[in-house]
């Protein structure tokens, strides 16, 4: 048959009806019937759903097939060859007529299928299918001194003395320096508030901070930033400050972690900022470094750098981060035997694995003016956490 044939079929009540054929479908059924067991339908147009392409038929009162089954859809493709024959059109012979994903229509099918462990759905008969979407597995227990606490969407850090990294795809990484919590068998910890001291080169702050070149002063009070120290490159010189002026503070092969809380007041073409660790403990270093693991601004730059510099070779990564006014919570940390990473402002972790240095290295924080301007770098906080231990 074709779509522009039409069809003729007798009732066995005696009633003769006419069906407009649009679409073919042939469908058999065992009744056990030998004089019916096949049957071949035309409907009209106007009984086919546009958007499934099917359509219902509905078995006359008395007829043997109701003692079949009341309502049988019989489902066609685009083309308007027979697919299947179920059971139950659903209220009204209507269903899904368009599935969508973030917006976007998907291609008509018989079957809706969700997948994943984290979808339940269920059948709200005659209304709707209802999926419920469970929160993603993360962390399955946080607990507080052994007790768990509720589970939540966020697990979130508080404290000026907790500093956590993202990882990757692989982990959220968290010191905790506390008050004496540590074993000092196998953890190391010194940070400075540079609140003490004075502003003599070697006397500045708790540990004794060296400076040449430029000014190092007490700025004014900040809210909420105990002891900000001022860092002043005076026109044309180059401003460093930095720990331990004649013996280096940490072994670049340990599992260090370094937190420096700082605020550029001048980013422009003319103000060079580096502030990290560097390998010249004897005396000033050099412009730039001759190596050490740091951050680093020039004037052309609209982003941070992370350098690694092994005394052969420099390498600068990109950090992304908009180099801008402001304060700056930088993590600088050795991430494992073949790599360090810095993390500015809590965000992703820029990792580093060519020219990382060997030997010793001290802190340091160096600001350069190029013009006869003044340039200045303000100093809030600093802590360095050295774990792995065995002593």
């Amino acid at each position: 048959m074709n779509g522009a044939s039409r069809i003729s079929y007798t009732t066995w009540w005696g009633i003769a009806r006419t069906l407009i054929l649009r679409t073919a479908i042939s469908i058999s059924i065992s009744l056990g019937l030998a004089a019916l067991n096949t049957i071949s339908l035309k409907a009209q147009q106007s009984l086919l759903n546009p958007f499934t392409g099917r359509f219902d038929f509905i078995a006359p009162p008395g007829h043997p097939w109701g003692a079949l089954v009341a309502t049988r859809c019989l489902r066609t493709d685009a083309a308007g060859a027979f697919v299947s024959a179920v059971a139950d059109c659903g209220a009204g012979g209507v269903n899904y007529q368009t599935v969508q994903d973030e917006g976007v229509p998907l291609a008509q099918e018989p079957v809706l299928n969700i997948i994943g462990a984290m979808v339940v759905c269920a059948d709200n008969p005659g209304v709707s299918t209802d999926c419920t979407w469970a929160n993603p597995a993360a962390y399955a227990t946080i607990q507080d001194e052994g007790v768990p606490l509720a589970q939540e969407a966020t697990l979130n850090f508080i404290g000026a003395g907790v500093t956590c990294v993202d990882n990757a795809g692989v982990s959220t990484d968290c010191t905790i320096p506390g008050g004496g919590g540590f074993n000092p068998l196998t953890t190391s910890f010194e940070d400075e508030e540079f609140c003490g001291g004075t502003t003599v080169s070697q006397t500045a702050g708790k540990l004794g901070w060296g400076q040449t070149g430029g000014t190092y002063t007490r700025a004014a009070a900040i809210a909420g930033r105990p002891c900000v120290h001022l860092l002043r490159a005076n026109n044309n010189t180059i401003a460093i400050f930095l720990q331990s002026w004649n013996v280096g503070g940490i072994d670049y092969a340990d599992m260090w972690s370094e937190l420096m809380m700082v605020s550029p007041q001048q980013v422009d073409a003319d103000t060079v900022i580096r502030f990290g660790v560097q390998s010249t403990v004897a005396a000033a270093p050099a412009n730039p470094p001759t190596n050490g693991v740091y951050l680093e601004r020039l004037g052309g730059d609209a982003t941070w750098f992370l350098v690694t510099n092994d005394g052969f070779g420099q390498t600068r990564t990109n950090t992304g981060v908009a180099a801008a006014v402001g304060w700056l919570r930088v993590v600088l940390r050795r991430v494992n035997a073949a790599t360090v990473g810095v993390s500015l402002n809590g965000g992703a972790e820029t990792p580093a694995i060519l020219n990382i240095p060997l030997g010793n290295g001290a802190p340091f924080f160096q600001l350069q003016s190029t013009i006869a301007a003044n340039k200045e770098l303000y100093i809030d906080y600093w802590s360095m956490t050295i774990t792995g231990l065995a002593r």
